[in-house]
């Protein structure tokens, strides 16, 4: 049984389809259009929109019936508008007649389905956090940036505590619930990064140490036969000696490079805890400011009560 017949995977089809979109488009400079015809579909040329159009809608189709049908209204259309230079002929007023009905029905629509303006961009929230510079070698330094909020600002005139959380070793404050989907997605981010250094720290412990020293060791075999094969010309050359002493030197070697590589990522791993310790640190005196405050304004709510509402279980004085 035949193999199901698919046009777009077929060079020849595409070829004869490309060469008929080229060649509709190279007519349309040719064809004169009224002014409101000509600017009615904004920047474009309405003719080459439709073109455009009727590929993009035909590029699915794998039918032959549908394919066929396809392409013969495509020649029959490249026949069309080669026929229609001449601004006084039937066929350009044809065409003339048949853009303006497409252009009363675009208009129509885009009265009934007003285009959307989009909505504008919200501002980026301030970090919570900024790191102070430091001298190199010291450890980083946090300073709150938002928080404590002013009460003002607090929906609903209640300050709530911020809880300090963390995951992974990432600090966090828990501000409410449901917790923010793009506070999960950074802490995810770190989480893969904190990963794929100590994943890849194992892989050079485990695989990448053995394979380097497999490879020292074949250079040493090299080097000692070379040496063997022509000892009196390596002694005596500046070159062979240069080989020599620099193998001789333990970072020349793969092992060495493996190593440096290993320190590295648990540099960065320590340099990471370290920011995270300072990170939780100014988070919790974000905490702590917050604990002050929420008390402090606890109070102030007290005391506005009792001057305004009086004590219920005071006794009122009895008429005569």
């Amino acid at each position: 049984m035949p193999a199901f017949f698919v046009p777009a995977r077929s060079s020849r089809h595409r070829t004869a389809c490309f060469a008929l979109y080229r060649a509709l488009l190279r007519q349309v400079p040719n064809i004169h259009l009224p002014d409101d015809i000509a600017t009615g579909w904004g920047n474009v040329n309405p003719i080459k929109y439709l073109i455009r159009a009727g590929f993009r809608r035909n590029r699915a189709d794998t039918s032959p019936r549908l394919v066929t049908a396809a392409l013969t209204s495509g020649y029959r259309l490249l026949g069309l508008l080669s026929s229609v230079r001449d601004t006084s002929s039937a066929g350009h007023r044809s065409v003339i007649a048949f853009l303006g009905e497409r252009l009363v029905r675009y208009r129509r629509h885009l009265a009934d389905h007003p285009r959307r303006t989009p909505a504008p961009l919200r501002p980026r929230a301030p970090p919570l956090l900024s790191r102070l510079p430091v001298d190199e070698g010291a450890r980083p330094v946090y300073v709150p940036l938002t928080r404590p909020l002013p009460l003002s600002e607090i929906r609903g005139g209640v300050r709530k505590v911020p809880k300090l959380a963390h995951t992974n070793g990432v600090p966090f404050l828990r501000l409410g619930k449901p917790q923010s989907p793009a506070l999960g997605r950074a802490l995810g981010r770190r989480k893969e990064e904190q990963q794929g250094w100590i994943t890849l720290a194992q892989q050079l412990h485990e695989s990448g140490r053995p394979d380097a020293a497999e490879e020292d060791r074949w250079e040493d075999i090299v080097q000692r036969q070379m040496r063997q094969d022509d000892e009196t010309s390596v002694a005596d050359s500046d070159a062979g000696g240069l080989v020599a002493d620099e193998r001789a030197d333990a970072s020349t070697k793969y092992t060495h490079a493996v190593q440096l590589s290993i320190d590295r990522l648990y540099e960065k791993l320590n340099e990471q805890r370290e920011d995270m310790v300072a990170r939780a640190a100014a988070m919790m005196r974000i905490v702590d400011a917050e604990q002050a405050l929420a008390e402090k304004e606890a109070k102030e709510r007290l005391e506005r009560q009792r001057t305004r509402q009086p004590d219920p279980h005071s006794s009122a004085p009895l008429d005569g």
